[in-house]
């Protein structure tokens, strides 16, 4: 029942519209048949103006019940029922309670601040991020990376590496024909030469968008930092998209060993 108020509620103004248009051709229609009856002459004409003066008239109180039903369902019947739904059940909740900004609360959570000081202030849990992100250390921007074509989103930019790790992004343009991974050492020199990962069998043939792109494997290499490229390529084999970061390759964390172990 409560759906069916908030839905002639919502739609209230369509109706308002379509049943005064209704009434309007309905009222006409019956000063039409009340002229006919007047200018009848013969018994037969005026038995079709009094039905069709009939017809108008039932048209006109239906479409004034109509008007009554809306106006009382929307501005009555519809407010009642809100008034009695928890608030979280209330259709217009999130509409009516605004909140200027979201800021930081002691422990970790978070406060929404509302428009109206006099509101309480609702406390809730910020939500971990899709993918953990590790220790990130400052160094070089990010270079050449477009959000819908070429995008490395995890690992994030100066984050330190010392396992395996799934990268996650997107590699998606137009002409799509496959994406590769690249790295050199962050020598300090532009002109560094990148090395492709695992040769042309390295070379990724589906687009991926927003999704795990493949593996970052530290272990293959020395401690340092490198820049760590993704590429796209079309259909002709031309580079069309890049994205490059840069990570540093520590040594693995080593495993705590419990005290009194031999």
């Amino acid at each position: 029942m409560g759906d069916f108020f908030f839905f002639i509620e919502s739609i209230a103004v369509g109706l308002y519209v379509f049943t005064g248009l209704g009434l309007l051709w309905s009222f006409r229609n019956f000063l039409r048949a009340r002229r006919e009856l007047r200018e009848s002459q013969f018994r037969l004409e005026r038995e079709q103006a009094q039905q069709h003066g009939g017809k108008a008239l039932t048209l006109v109180f239906l479409s004034v019940n109509i008007l009554v039903t809306v106006w009382g369902t929307a501005n009555l019947a519809a407010p009642t029922w809100r008034e009695g739904l928890p608030a979280t059940l209330d259709p217009n909740f999130a509409r009516n309670r605004a909140y200027q900004t979201s800021t930081a609360e002691r422990g970790g959570g978070f406060q929404l601040t509302p428009v109206n000081p006099n509101e309480d202030i609702i406390p809730i849990t910020a939500p971990p991020p899709s993918t953990p992100k590790g220790t990130i250390l400052p160094s070089s921007p990010r270079e050449g990376c477009i959000r819908d074509q070429a995008w490395i989103d995890f690992p994030d930019n100066g984050q330190v590496v010392f396992d395996v790790i799934p990268i996650r992004g997107t590699a998606n343009i137009q002409d799509f024909a496959f994406y590769r991974f690249e790295i050199r050492p962050e020598t300090g020199s532009s002109d560094a030469t990148f090395s492709t990962i695992g040769g042309p069998q390295g070379d990724y043939v589906q687009p991926v968008v927003d999704g795990e792109l493949g593996q970052l494997v530290p272990l293959n290499y020395l401690p340092g930092t490198y820049r760590y490229r993704l590429v796209v390529f079309d259909s002709t084999s031309a580079m069309k998209a890049s994205c490059e970061i840069s990570i540093i390759i520590s040594d693995p964390i080593p495993t705590a060993t419990p005290i009194g172990a031999n």
